[in-house]
């Protein structure tokens, strides 16, 4: 059975690693609602930056696009890696925001139309 830990430990720079265990529960549970905002924020960031070097280096090893470094991309595996981690990560936190919402939604005295 395969260690995600450590293969997440391995793709996620240190800061990243960061988000990505916020991004986990119990300290996700623990997260006011503002700093679960600002925790999506920064990994959408971070989830877009991956994102942009994965397609980069994708193009480089196809021979469409220019190397961005004196020597191209050879593989996109650790970007694509990056890129998984980083998703599961804040599909996490938006799946956070959204039990918040329906747990809102089912407190007395709201109605259910909205």
């Amino acid at each position: 059975m395969p260690d995600h830990r450590k293969e997440e430990a391995r793709a996620l720079s240190r800061d990243e690693r960061d988000l990505a265990l916020r991004a986990r529960y119990p300290v996700l549970g623990r997260l006011g609602d503002g700093e679960l905002n600002d925790l999506i924020g920064r990994l959408r960031d971070r989830r877009d930056r991956a994102k942009e070097i994965a397609s980069r280096q994708r193009r480089e090893i196809r021979g469409k696009g220019r190397p961005s470094s004196t020597v191209p991309a050879a593989a996109d595996g650790g970007s694509q890696s990056k890129l998984h981690y980083l998703n599961c990560a804040l599909r996490r936190a938006q799946e956070e925001v959204r039990r918040r919402k329906d747990v809102e939604d089912l407190r007395p005295g709201r109605s259910i139309a909205g």
